[in-house]
């Protein structure tokens, strides 16, 4: 088996892509929706976390397969009120790599709602556009410049809430409290577990997977749920995580060596009982 074999193909990109433009357009639809109403808050934000969501995934995979230049100008701008100053694509796919370089480590870019405990992880992930802007700015060491799509997120921003006043105000505070508990979750609760940082499973009851999958897509929900698996081979895609869980296991057993960089440590922390266990019934059903 070898994982470069179960890598995304470019029409797979092709709909991450769409996805990502349709979720943009929803989520800025209905801020502009209520903001003339005042009508239906509580579809508004029902559809709202869904977009968002989907949204956010879409982009996760987008950041390992594409280069800013490769895509739409309003999928690298990202365009969504979350805050007055918010960095692009490009900045947030570098900010990516450095997670994936150096995960839930004090390097990482993301340890300040990785690390910390449940709470001071979550205070963190509440305020992860500013934090994630402010540490790249840092990191450039002076040597930042603003771009043309900087002034237009703050002019997106400063221009709804001039437009909605109270309106605006309650949909962004649903939008940041939707995206900071999906980055929390994502995050925190992916790369922390018994007071140990990695990189680990979140198994899930069938009846939960199903409805999550209807609402959040399955590549959202197997990236998620196999997120130890796509640490090891982030350009597989998110449907063919499950079929890797085995070898995964077996070069964490010493038993079989990365095929993809010939190494044989694992880049994750050790399987639990229960995903030897999955791993074996899962081969147990592919042989009959």
């Amino acid at each position: 088996m070898n994982p470069r074999d179960y890598n995304y193909q470019a029409s797979d990109m092709a709909r991450f892509k769409l996805e990502v433009l349709l979720c943009n357009a929803i989520i800025l639809a209905l801020f502009a929706y209520f903001i003339g109403t005042g009508e239906h808050l509580w579809l508004c934000l029902i559809l709202l976390n869904i977009s968002l969501v989907r949204w956010m995934l879409a982009v996760h995979e987008l950041f390992h397969h594409c280069h800013s230049e490769q895509l739409h100008p309003l999928i690298r701008s990202f365009l969504i009120p979350f805050s007055p100053l918010n960095i692009g694509y490009a900045e947030y796919q570098q900010l990516h790599a450095g997670h994936h370089a150096h995960t839930a480590s004090e390097q990482d870019p993301d340890a300040f709602h990785i690390r910390g405990g449940h709470l001071r992880s979550l205070l963190g992930a509440l305020r992860f556009p500013e934090q994630c802007s402010l540490h790249y700015v840092r990191q450039q060491a002076g040597g930042y410049r603003p771009d043309a799509a900087v002034l237009a997120r703050l002019s997106l921003f400063v221009l709804l809430a001039w437009w909605g006043g109270m309106a605006f105000w309650i949909m962004w505070l649903a939008l940041r409290i939707n995206y900071g508990i999906a980055v929390w979750v994502f995050f925190h609760h992916l790369h922390y577990r018994q007071q140990q940082y990695g990189t680990f499973e979140l198994p899930l009851p069938m009846l939960l997977q199903r409805g999550l999958a209807l609402l959040y897509g399955k590549p959202a929900l197997l990236a998620t749920m196999h997120h130890d698996v796509h640490h090891q081979w982030p350009k597989a895609a998110a449907w063919h995580l499950p079929t890797l869980r085995p070898l995964l296991i077996a070069i964490r057993d010493g038993a079989s060596s990365d095929p993809t960089t010939h190494q044989s440590g694992p880049r994750t922390v050790p399987a639990s009982a229960g995903t030897r266990a999955a791993a074996a019934s899962a081969q147990a059903k592919s042989a009959d």
